[in-house]
């Protein structure tokens, strides 16, 4: 290794002996000799660490240099092409970079990575946020491929790259369920310009539904069925203990809409009433719309302590229901005639 010792330039430059004119650089030691003239486009200064281009050279040499030999500074070693030590460096080497501050060549530090989301929380209605992808160094390799959203039954659309370390892409909610979506993105799925792997980076959405939306059905919501948010029916697809629920006084329906998921998933709901009522609760079913009739097969049960199965797979036993679709759950009365409304009793087993 050949060391160029930056001493002598740095005592140069303080002298002013780095002359440049149109064409020419000439640097000097401190002597005043000649120590080589260089084109003005081959010599760089930057950060006290002067790089050489020493294939463009017009008169003089540096004994004992060569072309491509990496110029590393005074207490300054040079080990596979990075300048490592106290001193200046430059032409860093790879998986290293220039630091500044300090005038050395230091390990290229990795790029991390911030999503956020606009907004933040999905009000009843809303189906969409941007988020933003910020990374903290320019990167390679980035794109929407490499970003990962669950549940599944969500989506990426719009994908834009906004510059080097900043990226766009739209999210989209499927059905009206509360609870709430991630989106993350793998360490190692993209790289630095620095050529280091990149960071994983997350992000929550929160999913809020005031209640159920009406999708695909041309009639809306029919005037003998209420939307409702009922725990006791609201709670279908997740395993509940017993919870008692009132049916409305008048003839009606209550009805609530769900999402399934994108994976394989099954369950059961058994109805009945409390002593006192148990004669009024009369049907339950899964329809495509609010109140709508019940889809073939065997998804529904009328009559008292009754069990009905589900199931997002081929089954014999059970309602099949297809993956990422909305369906509505209903249960009505045929007789309930208290003024206080009619009691039931509904406990929900297995689910997604």
């Amino acid at each position: 290794m050949k060391l160029f010792t930056k001493t002598a330039l740095a005592c140069a430059l303080a002298a002013g002996s780095v002359v440049a004119s149109a064409d020419t650089v000439e640097i000097r030691d401190t002597q005043g000799g000649l120590l080589v003239t260089y084109s003005a486009d081959a010599v760089t200064v930057q950060g006290g660490v002067i790089t050489l281009s020493n294939g463009d050279y017009i008169s003089g040499s540096l004994p004992g240099f060569e072309p491509g030999d990496v110029m590393c500074g005074e207490n300054t070693d040079e080990v596979n092409g990075v300048c490592i030590g106290t001193g200046g460096g430059a032409n860093c080497g790879p998986g290293t970079e220039l630091n500044q501050a300090e005038d050395q060549c230091v390990p290229a530090t990795p790029p991390t990575l911030n999503i956020s989301s606009s907004p933040s929380s999905l009000a009843d209605g809303v189906t969409s946020a941007t988020l933003t992808f910020q990374f903290s160094r320019p990167v390679t390799g980035f794109s929407i491929n490499d970003i990962n959203v669950s549940p599944s039954i969500h989506t990426l659309s719009g994908f834009t790259t906004v510059d080097s370390d900043t990226y766009r892409v739209t999210f989209n909610r499927s059905g009206n369920n509360s609870g709430s979506a991630s989106v993350s993105v793998s360490a190692g799925s993209y790289q630095g310009t620095n050529g280091t792997s990149g960071g994983s980076g997350s992000r929550s959405i929160t999913l809020v539904s005031d209640g159920p939306v009406v999708v695909g059905c041309d009639g809306g919501v029919p005037d003998h069925v209420t939307l409702t948010t009922l725990k006791a029916l609201s709670s279908f697809g997740t395993a509940t203990g017993l919870m008692e629920f009132d049916i409305p006084r008048s003839p009606g329906v209550l009805s609530y809409g769900f999402t399934t998921t994108g994976g394989s998933a099954s369950g059961q709901i058994n109805l009945g009433g409390d002593s006192g009522t148990s004669t009024d609760i009369r049907n339950m079913w899964i329809s495509d719309c609010p109140g709508g009739p019940a889809l073939p097969g065997r998804c529904e049960r009328p009559g008292n302590l009754t069990t009905m199965r589900w199931s997002q797979s081929s089954s014999r036993t059970a309602c099949e229901l297809d993956r990422n679709k909305t369906y509505y759950f209903n249960v009505d009365s045929e007789s309930c005639n208290r003024l206080s409304g009619c009691s039931g009793i509904i406990q929900h087993l297995g689910g997604w």
